[in-house]
């Protein structure tokens, strides 16, 4: 139960990480 919650948490941080670089790709298109 324990590495499945560590799993998820590790799911929710490449996540955020993708957003990021997606928003950043964003940005460098715009300017």
């Amino acid at each position: 139960m324990e590495e499945y919650g560590h799993m998820e948490k590790v799911q929710e941080v490449v996540r955020l990480f993708q957003i990021t670089i997606m928003v950043k790709n964003i940005i460098i298109h715009l300017s």
